[in-house]
């Protein structure tokens, strides 16, 4: 079992492949309803091509952790550094496409490639539709009174599903996976604060200046696909690409794809 100490907690990851000369290696961020198991389907490409590391964020799979208030970009640095990374390629989906961006931020010289990939945006500031207002509404209330199986149903049928598909067209292992990860981690307690960037990511995106390519899933929900189109618009020669039939986990629904257009962008970047 692999880990790192981080101040209050242990961080749990795994690597797979080797270092490559001329490749980065390459870390992958899990989004919020997940852990590190979901970006198997990318680990046998990927780490036939370079090293790749992913990790367990505090509250999530294995990673253990007090009370205590913590810097997600701080618990990123101090795993590249125990594995010896002066630069890797950062892969974050949602929330990890979050934690990924602000960390290019506050560590530009430990980047050189960024892929957000249906992320969340630090500071970004939206009006979500209606109707998909009224589903987080619903989130929020099944969160405060605990109640976890109705909350991580609802969490599988908005990001598995997205608000375009009935569960019937939707490949039902990636639902059972998602729904499992979101199930290991409702044990994880305690789970910490996590302190913010500050000032906020939407607020210097012009600031970026490594190869990124943000990633949307066509059925994703609106705030993600509002994201990327920022993301695309305002750093520094950023690509943008969508990836059809999938919505806010692309990587599980269409690996093939998925897989294909990052490992020809991880080229482009190498030269």
């Amino acid at each position: 079992m692999s880990t790192v100490g981080i101040p209050g907690g242990t961080l749990y990851y795994e690597t797979d492949g080797k270092a490559q000369p001329g490749r980065l290696p390459i870390v992958f961020l899990h989004a919020g309803i997940a852990h590190l198991r979901m970006w198997d389907p990318q680990i046998p490409a990927f780490a036939a091509r370079s090293l790749t590391v992913r990790y367990d964020q505090r509250g999530f799979g294995q990673t253990v952790t007090q009370d205590v208030r913590y810097s997600p970009r701080a618990d990123l640095l101090a795993l590249l550094d125990a594995l010896n990374i002066e630069r890797a390629a950062l892969i974050g989906c949602s929330n990890g496409g979050g934690i990924a961006i602000d960390f290019t931020l506050e560590y530009p010289d430990r980047v050189g490639a960024l892929i957000p990939v249906c992320p969340a945006l630090s500071g970004f500031d939206f009006d979500e539709p209606p109707d998909e207002l009224a589903v987080f509404e619903e989130m929020e209330r099944y969160e405060q009174t605990e109640n976890w199986d109705a909350l991580n149903d609802l969490h599988v049928k908005v990001w598995v599903d997205g608000f375009h598909r009935t569960p019937a067209q939707v490949d039902a292992a990636v639902r059972e996976r998602v729904h499992a990860m979101l199930d290991d981690n409702d044990r994880v307690q305690p789970k910490g604060a996590a302190v913010r960037l500050d000032p906020p990511a939407v607020e210097r995106l012009s600031a970026i200046g490594v190869p990124t390519l943000a990633i949307a899933g066509a059925l994703d929900v609106a705030y993600a696909l509002a994201a990327v189109n920022v993301l695309a618009a305002d750093i520094p020669n950023a690509r943008k690409a969508v990836i059809e039939d999938a919505a806010h986990l692309p990587n599980l629904e269409r690996p093939d794809v998925f897989n294909r257009l990052v490992l020809g962008f991880l080229d482009d970047v190498a030269g």
